[in-house]
């Protein structure tokens, strides 16, 4: 505390004085209106996602938390990809060891089964592991008459496997 500074006194009396303002709006607030709200509905707001993208460049984002390493569960999710005309799909949490050659290789094989051409980025964190899976990771793919426009493809510089991207040229 400074010396010299004068405190001023605060009575239980002069609370409310100060406080009457403040009561008044939050009692107003809670006062009951005669008008009911307008409920919206929780429809979504576009049309439902179809199969064909007439063109457009259909981009997907899935937080994936692994992906699966036998043929039958990866073939049907990058199928349903497929089937949905995704021109790009970004996944994170991959938890697969992307610095390892075969592990890169044997998605790539699978992929190509789907798509025949492809672009993919991936990363993960740079740290001893005895398993193939690890921690994190990411995977950003652009497929099929996409491919050709990807004009640069990277991962995080740092090492931590927090993002991978790709550049894409054209109009």
């Amino acid at each position: 505390m400074t010396i010299g500074v004068t405190i001023p006194v605060v009575s239980a009396q002069t609370i409310p004085e100060r406080m009457s303002g403040l009561r008044s709006l939050i009692s107003s607030f809670f006062e009951s209106t005669e008008t009911q709200p307008e409920y919206k509905s929780n429809r979504a707001w576009n049309e439902p996602i179809n199969q064909d993208a007439k063109g457009f460049f259909r981009v997907y984002y899935q937080n994936v938390h692994g992906i699966p390493r036998d043929n039958v569960n990866l073939s049907q999710d990058l199928q349903a990809l497929a089937e949905y005309d995704v021109g790009c799909f970004c996944l994170s949490e991959t938890n697969l060891d992307w610095n390892r050659p075969y592990v890169r290789s044997e998605y790539l094989s699978r992929q190509r089964k789907t798509w025949k051409y492809s672009a993919t980025s991936f990363s993960s964190i740079d740290m001893e592991s005895s398993s193939d899976n690890i921690t994190g990771g990411t995977l950003t793919s652009t497929v099929d008459r996409w491919s050709s426009r990807v004009s640069k493809k990277d991962s995080d510089p740092s090492g931590m496997g927090r993002w991978s991207y790709q550049t894409l040229v054209g109009k």
